[in-house]
C-alpha cells in the first residue's frame, strides 16, 4: 500500500474531534457524538427505527380494525443488524463519558436509553429520560 493510499484510509477513518462528556459540555457534546454514532452509520440505534409498513397485495397499505397501519415484522436479518448497531452505539457512547456519566449508564444495555440518560442527567431534565423510554 502506498502512502497516499494509507494516508486517505486514515482520513476516512479518523474519529470526529471527540469530546469526553463531562458536567459541562453536554450540548457540544451531543452534537458531536450524534455526527459520530451517523458517521459509524449506528445513530439509528439511538433514534426510533423507522418500521416498514406492511402492505396488500394491491399495493395499499395494510391497516387494522382501527385504521392504523400494520408494521412488517422485521426479518433475522434486520434484528441482528440493530443489535449490532446497539453494541457498537453502546461503546462509543461509554468511551465518551468521563467515570460520572459512565456510572449515570452502567446497568443500562441500549443506546437509546444511554443516550436518554446522559441527556435527563445533564439537562436538569429526567423527564425526558422517561418520555424517551416510553416511546420506545
Amino acid at each position: 500500500m502506498c502512502d497516499n493510499e494509507r494516508d486517505s484510509r486514515e482520513d476516512r477513518e479518523r474519529p470526529l474531534a471527540r469530546q469526553i462528556l463531562n458536567d459541562k459540555n453536554y450540548h457540544s457534546w451531543a452534537i458531536r457524538m450524534k455526527r459520530f454514532l451517523q458517521k459509524k452509520d449506528v445513530w439509528e440505534a439511538v433514534e426510533r427505527y423507522e418500521e416498514e409498513q406492511d402492505t396488500n397485495d394491491d399495493g395499499t397499505l395494510k391497516v387494522d380494525t382501527d385504521g392504523n397501519p400494520v408494521h412488517k415484522e422485521p426479518t433475522a436479518a434486520v434484528l441482528a443488524q440493530r443489535k449490532k448497531a446497539n453494541k457498537i452505539a453502546l461503546s462509543e457512547i461509554a468511551d465518551a463519558v468521563n467515570e460520572e456519566m459512565l456510572d449515570e449508564t452502567e446497568d443500562i444495555d441500549n443506546a437509546r436509553e444511554a443516550w436518554a440518560k446522559l441527556a435527563a442527567v445533564n439537562t436538569d431534565m429526567d423527564f425526558i429520560y422517561e418520555i424517551l423510554i416510553y416511546y420506545k
